[in-house]
């Protein structure tokens, strides 16, 4: 869709205007023909021959012969978005940028145009990612795009833009023994230039063993050209470029939950309950009691002290009996909470607290009943405790007690 907006908003939607894609892409404007990047031929003399008088015409055809003599012609000044967009359209599928995929064809038959294209900085940068293994051209059409440089190579390596162009060609035509051996010829004509100005290139091309070992050479580029044919789905870069794919999509997948999960947890602190019960909630095995959990036992004391002897005989036993008896584990908290995966460990007190599952009062609770039962046990051993046997009375009437 990006792509489609693109050629859309240029005017590049239909085939009759493939042909202009590059032009008009790198220019921003609507140009008709790719010589159109280039600068006319007595415009660059630059501002020292406009600010001259107007000149005869043998003058202007002498001006017009120096300047064409002088240099290779040059680009006309373009906006910096126009290679950028270009350079980013080139790494989408080949399916969704078929105006540049045909318009490519214009560009290649300008050899001039291929020049100053690899000498300016920004479209170098195009040319680049063209000559990519994970661009939108497939395999033939690079190799076509590395045919076009033939004789151009001599040229372009010792320049210091133009020299990393010469490296993507290089590489572009891995496999093409014949078309390798020209280019080294080329870059061999310019050694002592190019290995005082651009020595990379004489690295990256191998070109030291191409001059002195020349047929070992040869037969590795063989070799080289048959591993070509032979792993071509695995040297085309997809299986790459779909692994490299795949790893950005998990690294992504592995951002996003973690990013829900600390959203999620924000949400849960932010609930002024919990952040209450966060703030209030005493640490674990404090022993210390608090105001609200104080209960009053002078109601279960006298309960206790009016009760008969042996009913406070059998409620010892029976609490011996319950405390020698192991203690029943706690029930586990649920596996969202519990094994919370690094998560905070206030936030799942929080939570047990809002269950009312409160490990601190139940054994703050268990406390204090064991102790009214310890007080209990020791009224019940005291002689004050011990029946009374009542007295017989006897009435007025005889051998009558009551």
């Amino acid at each position: 869709q990006a792509a489609g907006a693109v050629f859309r908003a240029l005017g590049l939607h239909a085939s009759s205007e493939y042909q202009r894609a590059w032009p008009t892409i790198l220019s921003l404007e609507r140009l008709e023909d790719v010589d159109a990047l280039l600068k006319p031929v007595g415009a660059q003399q630059g501002r020292r021959g406009s600010a001259r008088p107007a000149a005869t015409e043998e003058s202007e055809a002498t001006i017009s012969a120096s300047s064409s003599s002088s240099g290779p012609r040059q680009l006309r000044n373009l906006p910096s978005a126009g290679p950028q967009i270009l350079a980013m359209l080139l790494r989408f599928p080949a399916e969704v940028v078929a105006p540049l995929l045909t318009g490519l064809q214009k560009v290649l038959s300008n050899s001039e145009l291929l020049g100053a294209l690899a000498r300016e900085a920004r479209t170098a940068r195009v040319l680049e990612a063209a000559l990519a293994p994970s661009s939108a051209l497939s395999a033939p059409l690079r190799l076509k795009t590395a045919r076009a440089f033939k004789g151009t190579l001599g040229a372009l390596g010792p320049h210091h833009v133009g020299g990393w162009v010469a490296a993507a060609v290089w590489r572009a035509s891995l496999g093409e023994t014949a078309l390798r051996a020209a280019f080294a010829e080329e870059l061999l004509a310019v050694e002592e230039d190019l290995r005082a100005k651009n020595f990379a290139v004489w690295k990256v091309c191998g070109l030291h063993q191409a001059k002195v070992r020349q047929e070992e050479w040869s037969q590795q580029q063989s070799k080289a050209g048959k591993t070509q044919r032979l792993f071509e789905g695995l040297l085309e870069g997809g299986d790459a470029e779909a692994a490299k794919a795949a790893a950005a999509a998990r690294t992504r997948a592995e951002d996003d939950r973690a990013m829900a999960k600390a959203a999620a947890e924000a949400a849960v602190l932010a609930d002024p309950t919990v952040a209450a019960l966060l703030a209030f909630s005493a640490p674990e095995g404090d022993g210390a009691d608090e105001p609200e959990e104080e209960e009053d036992t002078a109601e279960v004391d006298k309960l206790l002290a009016t009760a008969k002897p042996w009913e406070l005989r059998k409620r010892k036993k029976r609490r011996a009996a319950a405390a020698a008896e192991p203690s029943e584990p706690q029930p586990e908290a649920p596996a969202a909470t519990a094994k919370a995966e690094g998560g905070d460990k206030d936030l799942a007190a929080a939570l047990e607290l809002i269950r009312g599952r409160a490990p601190a009062k139940v054994r703050k609770q268990q406390k204090k009943r064991e102790a009214a039962a310890e007080a209990a046990a020791s009224e019940d051993d005291s002689p004050e405790n011990a029946p009374v046997k009542k007295k017989a009375k006897t009435g007025k009437r005889p051998n009558f007690t009551y």
